[in-house]
């Protein structure tokens, strides 16, 4: 079975910049990373944990059009958000999205109730936390060895900063669990 990827531009705005190769990172790069990165071989075959993003964003539907089909000889991804807001989020989309979604009650979710209601298209500082605290739970299940490598849906990083629990400004601190020693 193959998996194939179709992006969709629905953008009205005409592309401000060409596109570039990506800069390699020099080897002496300042750049963070996680303490114990997992290896090629684990990374090639390990589990994915996936923070669900902002939940006033897309990040429900990006994740559920792309788990749709996944591959039966890949592990299936361990979700890390609202299992209440992505069930919510699934049936407001199921009927008008052009694309296939994966069903909620079919996926693996480490549930992180949102502490306050979120309104789609609207982020702020309870869709900062819910994003923020999500981030952090997977994390928190990569460093524990349970999955091997970490994707977040999108995220509203200027929702963090409206979020009192974020402490540096302009920009917030990222999860524990990413800082490293020098962090």
């Amino acid at each position: 079975m193959s998996c194939s990827i179709r992006f969709q531009c629905t953008s009205t705005q005409p592309l401000r910049t060409p596109f570039t190769k990506p800069k390699a990172i020099a080897s002496n790069s300042t750049q963070r990373s996680m303490p114990n990165p997992a290896s090629r071989d684990q990374a090639k075959g390990g589990r994915l944990a996936v923070a669900l993003g902002d939940p006033a964003g897309i990040g429900a539907e990006v994740v559920l059009k792309a788990l749709h089909g996944w591959p039966q000889e890949r592990p299936r991804p361990l979700l890390v958000g609202c299992r209440h807001w992505l069930e919510q989020r699934y049936e407001a989309l199921r009927d008008r999205s052009a694309e296939p979604l994966a069903d909620p009650a079919q996926l693996e979710l480490l549930d992180r109730p949102l502490a306050e209601p979120v309104a789609a298209g609207q982020a702020g500082a309870a869709s900062g936390a819910a994003s923020f605290q999500w981030l952090n739970a997977a994390a928190e299940v990569v460093q524990r060895g349970t999955c091997s490598a970490l994707v977040t849906a999108p995220i509203a990083k200027h929702a963090w900063r409206n979020w009192r629990g974020c402490r540096r400004r302009p920009c917030c601190s990222p999860p524990a669990p990413l800082r490293g020693a020098g962090g």
